[in-house]
């Protein structure tokens, strides 16, 4: 859409009200004098003529960020309308174009992501500074990975120490090298991991091998950021180490900021005006 909407577009908002993120942002919404709802999409009930809305608004579902789509719960939205969510699965597709949704993805999107990597990093650095005993000049930090948010933490953390990342990937390694911190590839984990204080995960399958658990100090902070675990919490436990899954991050540490986020992909994308 190329003319930027007034706030007469004929849009109705229905937000996650799960999340803080989607909170914030139908204040937002409201505040600028556009139409919205708060919807628990974990139990969305079907629509039937009885309690299908009385609105001419074209509905636009903005889901949290950490919400999944499921076949389920498209079913259960109005036909012809408009959904923001992070992803849409393979098997969603087919009822997707039956019931005639447009769907809007976080994650096809670089800005919003590179943005959310940013969030999240900060985040992490905000969750190691109030669960560890050391400043973070004094603590030993291994980062497995180097996509978005590995790279988002180097930034971070460079003013502070110079951390260990892991990563098989020669372009990964090729970018980070370029920054104060150290880079080794997955064979030289052995040892490494006895010196590390701090082991962040970021990548969506396993580097760490079950061997690898019993070389890691007993009173390691081990944090799992990737959507899909690379770390395996059971056989950490075997080794008394705990896994921190860290989900949802920037909506418990930047709430404010990330519903920003949310707020500017939405406009932008359907070309809505926030001005008062």
């Amino acid at each position: 859409m190329s003319k930027t909407q007034t706030k007469t577009a004929p849009y109705h908002f229905v937000l996650d009200k799960e999340d803080t993120r989607t909170c914030l942002l139908q204040d937002t919404l409201q505040k600028a004098k556009y139409s919205t709802e708060m919807l628990c999409f974990a139990s969305v009930p079907t629509l039937t003529p009885a309690n299908k809305p009385k609105t001419s608004k074209q509905k636009v579902y903005i889901l949290s960020p950490k919400k999944q789509l499921t076949s389920d719960l498209l079913a259960s939205l109005s036909d012809h309308s408009l959904i923001f969510a992070y992803a849409l699965p393979n098997e969603c597709k087919s009822l997707v174009t039956q019931k005639n949704l447009t769907i809007h993805t976080y994650d096809k999107d670089p800005w919003f992501l590179y943005q959310n990597a940013n969030l999240t990093a900060e985040g992490v650095l905000a969750h190691l500074i109030q669960n560890t005993t050391t400043c973070l000049s004094e603590t030993s930090t291994l980062i497995l990975g180097g996509g978005r948010i590995a790279k988002c933490l180097a930034h971070y953390l460079a003013p502070f120490c110079v951390a260990t990342f892991v990563t098989k990937d020669k372009t990964e390694s090729a970018y980070l090298s370029t920054t104060r911190h150290c880079v080794h590839n997955p064979h030289q984990l052995t040892a490494l991991l006895p010196k590390q204080d701090v082991i962040i995960n970021t990548i969506p399958h396993p580097l760490l091998k079950p061997s690898h658990y019993k070389k890691c100090q007993k009173n390691v902070v081990l944090i799992e950021l990737a959507s899909q675990s690379g770390l395996d919490p059971a056989t950490a436990s075997k080794c008394g180490i705990t896994v921190t899954r860290l989900d949802g991050v920037p909506a418990k540490t930047a709430s404010k900021s990330a519903s920003n986020l949310l707020l500017a992909f939405v406009t932008r994308t359907l070309g809505l005006s926030m001005e008062s």
